[in-house]
């Protein structure tokens, strides 16, 4: 029950934020339009609902004019509601939006039927039983209701008027006549075209806010304060009956005994006493349009006592109640935040199939963290002079203060955050399921150590181009998994369902200050770094291409085994090139390094003669997978296939000292281990060596652009 008081409390603390929609919730298309994609955070007891119709009526109940939204206004259009009509199914009509709703549930011409069992019959016109009563009986009611009457001026002339034009009954006829594309809907697709939503204006109004209600604060207050009386109408599939006798506003104040009594009781959650419990669990969380719910419990009522048909009961509990009670407020805090917690900022692992989603927030200011921060690489450290450093530091508060503790600053900010971040990881365990599978609340300052741990102890050296430094980066979760599943996961419906497994696994780890990254992890990175080719299979034949996914994957796993190296071998291996390590696995990684540049440096020069590149995949690359299995024996064959690029290439002077160096790494093996295979560490003399190689390329292409910085050799100093 603590995430639920928690995200209550993030509700509380983001009331300006009701009802507003960021610049970043819109994408642009070709044209430059702006396309809403991201649901705004909504008032209680309100959802979204796409509309595409607006019908404008002054403020006593007259037809004033209609339009076609365009997209960006009609995708999510904020409407009250109720727990029954927002995950209502298959019986829709008994359960109808309060105001906003779909034009076949308020007029009372339906569209065209066949009768039943026959085909070969005319279709005929028939009104719907029931359900347009249904709506207007809803609608009256509410604006008659002690909590309505009693609210403030403004809040009461919002929707009479609307009520007053819905009860002429002229919506269709008022729609075709302003609407031209409607009005040829209706004649020629009459089910799809009463199926579409429309959404109401008043003009005229006296308050402050704008004439469109799904956007006025004091028609959303109109309904919160009936859905918060204690008395209320909530079943709608009750007075069917009733509505009938209801219909045009007809009174029947002598059936307010018939109904729905508010279901009270304790609050596990925030602990408040008596106060009316949620009786459906909401859907729709991680994403818009699924059925998944996270609390699916239903409670009895006052004239619907509990059944005892609950997968939880048992001989300790004979009734819902027994289990747990939630308030329906807390309920709804919780339900719009995470909703918009994981519209905005959540993050998931896999695009086909979107399951999963992480979620990172601080409780006071949510925006303020991301999950950018540990499923992204913008964290990176130089490991040259602070004057460089300072280039690299990132906007983001959070990131910032990650950044400049990497780096020796002096971190401040904090006291901007509040006590408590929080990690949750959300998963549709099924159509109707969403349950919560991760879920860690910890104090600012213990995040931020858990973040700059996981940068320094699974931080590598990268090279980079900007600064002619190694940059010290620590994977991302992302590279993680496309290291451990392989390049092609992303879009992969076959990885759908091993993906979590191993999402969570690493969100553990990286959100952790001594958390190791699980072995069967960094064993599967491992397997599939060593089978090189299997890159260029995902990648159609492009060997450019699969080398930079290859290095992208192998910097990725080199961090995630260097952290391990470092909090459980307690090797303290560095993040850059050791010349000094004698490992045996760490001097063949680097001889491979010598043997793969060594081939490409001779393709590229053949290529400048004859004027064009290559993309001849490296005999190094190719046998990769023999030279893991087989280190001593591979050498061999690699050195045999070298000597005629060495021949070639002999008149360069910085070739006389890379082979040097190549004898060098050979004799210092000395034939250790024989042909043992080789183990993580080989990644990391490979890794290391390519990353030291790029580096001088980096200093060589700055010198010819007249970089001072760059010896005369053309190398740089690490």
């Amino acid at each position: 029950m603590g995430w639920i008081k928690t995200l209550s409390d993030t509700y509380d603390a983001c009331q300006n934020l009701i009802g507003s929609v960021d610049p970043s919730s819109f994408i642009y298309d070709n044209k430059g339009n702006k396309v809403r994609e991201l649901r705004p955070l909504t008032p209680l007891y309100h959802c979204v609902k796409k509309c595409e119709y607006l019908l404008t009526v002054d403020t006593k109940g007259n037809f004033v004019d209609a339009r076609i939204l365009e997209r960006n206004e009609a995708q999510y259009c904020i409407v009250p509601c109720t727990d029954d009509n927002e995950s209502r199914t298959n019986s829709a009509e008994k359960m109808p939006f309060p105001l906003h709703e779909d034009i076949c549930f308020i007029t009372y011409k339906n569209m065209e039927k066949k009768p039943k069992g026959n085909s070969d019959h005319e279709p005929e016109e028939r009104p719907f039983e029931g359900f347009p009563n249904v709506y207007m009986a809803q609608m009256y009611d509410w604006i008659h209701s002690d909590a309505f009457r009693a609210a403030s001026p403004e809040v009461q002339e919002c929707i009479p008027p609307v009520y007053e034009y819905l009860k002429k009954g002229t919506l269709i006829d008022d729609l075709a006549k302003a609407i031209p594309e409607f009005a040829d809907g209706v004649v020629n697709k009459p089910k799809e075209t009463l199926k579409n939503s429309v959404k109401f204006a008043v003009k005229g109004m006296k308050n402050d806010g704008p004439e469109d209600l799904s956007e006025n604060k004091y028609a959303w207050e109109a309904w919160i304060c009936y859905a918060t009386s204690p008395v209320r109408l909530d079943d709608y599939q009750r007075r069917v009956g009733q509505a009938e006798a209801a219909a045009n506003g007809v009174e029947y104040e002598e059936q307010k005994e018939k109904k729905m009594v508010v279901h009270r009781g304790v609050c596990y959650a925030t602990g408040a006493e008596d106060v009316p419990l949620y009786t459906k669990g909401p859907k729709s969380i991680v994403r818009q349009g699924d059925n998944a719910k996270l609390l699916p419990v239903q409670y009895g009522t006052a004239d619907a006592p509990a059944t005892g048909k609950y997968t939880f009961l048992s001989e300790y509990f004979r009734s819902s109640e027994q289990a747990m009670t939630v308030s329906n407020e807390a309920v709804q805090k919780s339900t719009i935040m995470l909703r918009w917690l994981c519209d905005h900022q959540g993050w998931a692992p896999v695009l086909s199939g979107g399951n999963q989603v992480l979620v990172v927030w601080d409780k006071l200011n949510p925006a303020s963290i991301s999950p950018a921060t540990l499923m992204t690489t913008d964290i990176v450290k130089p490991l040259g002079t602070q004057e460089k450093a300072a280039n690299y530091e990132p906007n983001n508060m959070v990131q910032k203060m990650i950044w400049r503790e990497c780096n020796g600053y002096e971190v401040d900010g904090i006291s901007e955050l509040s006590k408590d971040i929080v990690v949750m990881m959300l998963e549709n365990t099924s159509t109707g399921r969403c349950a919560i599978s991760y879920y860690n609340e910890i104090s600012a300052d213990d995040f931020l150590q858990g973040a700059i741990s996981w940068h320094n102890c699974a931080g590598w050296g990268i090279a980079d181009y900007d600064t002619v430094d190694m940059m010290l980066r620590a994977p991302s979760v992302r590279d993680m998994l496309l290291a451990i599943l392989g390049d092609g996961y992303w879009n992969s419906k076959s990885t759908v369902a091993i993906v979590p497994r191993f999402f969570e696994a690493l969100v553990k780890c990286v959100n952790s200050i001594q958390s190791p990254v699980p072995m069967h992890c960094v064993n599967m990175a491992f397997l599939n770094l060593k089978r090189s080719m299997s890159f260029m299979a995902n990648v159609g034949g492009n060997y450019e291409q699969a080398r930079r996914n290859h290095r992208r994957a192998l910097i990725a796993t080199c961090g995630m085994i260097r952290r391990n190296l470092n909090l459980v071998g307690g090797e303290h291996m560095s993040a850059i090139i050791d010349f000094e390590c004698t490992d045996r696995d760490y001097l063949y990684g680097r001889a491979l390094a010598y043997f793969d540049n060594i081939e490409e440096w001779a393709q590229n020069a053949a290529a400048k003669t004859r004027g064009g590149g290559s993309s001849r995949p490296t005999n190094a690359w190719k046998l990769m997978t023999a030279y893991y299995a087989q280190p001593e024996a591979t050498c061999m064959r690699l050195m045999k296939f070298i000597n005629p690029y060495v021949t070639r290439l002999w008149e360069y002077p910085s070739l006389h000292k890379k082979m040097d160096d190549l004898n060098g790494i050979i004799a210092n093996i000395g034939g250790r281990g024989g042909n043992n295979p080789l183990g993580p560490k080989g990644m990391l003399g490979y890794s290391a060596q390519q990353e030291y190689f790029r580096l001088q390329r980096i200093s060589m292409a700055h010198k010819a652009e007249g970089d001072s910085d760059v010896d005369d050799e053309g190398n740089f100093e690490i």
